[in-house]
Formats: structure tokens, C-alpha cells, sequence
């Protein structure tokens, strides 16, 4: 008997296994009520420790890899912080996110590794985790 299937791959796996942490629904109904909106503390610890999550911030096409190696003046590093706040949360920061930020970017080495911080930061953050 020929075989059919393959087996799946990791990846494959990874995909189902995401979906099903963020309210793929068992289909055991036909209606959509089925499906869960609040978050969850599986939810939340996908986010801060899946490697595909981890790997979203350093792929080769990221915006952030983009900026590896560049300096940037003062100046545009605000720009920088704001890009990242609409990337990730889809808002522009409050002014004391917007200080706390330029405040952490000064005190790394290099803006790459600030705002890589920054962004793990807010893809951490509750809104992130409940929003998107």
C-alpha cells in the first residue's frame, strides 16, 4: 500500500501548535462562538519563549537587521522609537515611553542592541499579548 501522507515537519507542527495556543477551534461546532478571545497565560508564555517569535526579530529581512551596524544622531533615533512602537503595538508612544526608550538607547553600545531590547520589550508588554 502506497503511503500518502508525509509526515509533518517541524515547522508544520510549530504552525499548528500556535494556533492552536491562540484559539484554533477544535471545529466540534459549526459556529464560531467557539473560539476564545481572552488571553491566556499559555498565550503569554508562547510569546516570551518561542524560538519562531525570537527569530521574527533577528531574520535576515527584519527592519531591525536593517539597522545593524548604522549610527544614527539623536534625532532620528526619537524616529527610530517611533517606528517601533507603530510596528509592534500600532500607536505612537506616550511621551514618557518616548523619554524611557531614548533614556535605554543611550546606554547601549550600538542602536541595533537597544532598540532589539526595546522591541522584546514590547512584544512582551500585556497590550501587545491581548491586542495582537
Amino acid at each position: 500500500r502506497k503511503i500518502t501522507q508525509h509526515p509533518l515537519s517541524y515547522q508544520a507542527r510549530a504552525i499548528d501548535f500556535s494556533l492552536l495556543v491562540f484559539g484554533k477551534p477544535l471545529r466540534t461546532t459549526n459556529c464560531d462562538c467557539e473560539r476564545q478571545d481572552e488571553p491566556t497565560l499559555l498565550q503569554s508564555l508562547y510569546v516570551r519563549n518561542d524560538a519562531e517569535m525570537l527569530g521574527h526579530l533577528t531574520r535576515a529581512d527584519s527592519w531591525l537587521t536593517e539597522l545593524k551596524g548604522k549610527t544614527f544622531p539623536p534625532s532620528e533615533q526619537e524616529k527610530l522609537v517611533t517606528e517601533a512602537y507603530l510596528r509592534t503595538l500600532s500607536r505612537f508612544p506616550e511621551k514618557q515611553e518616548l523619554n524611557e526608550s531614548l533614556q535605554h538607547l543611550q546606554k547601549t553600545k550600538d542602536i541595533y542592541e537597544g532598540l532589539h531590547d526595546l522591541m522584546w520589550v514590547l512584544l512582551n508588554t500585556q497590550e501587545f499579548i491581548t491586542n495582537h
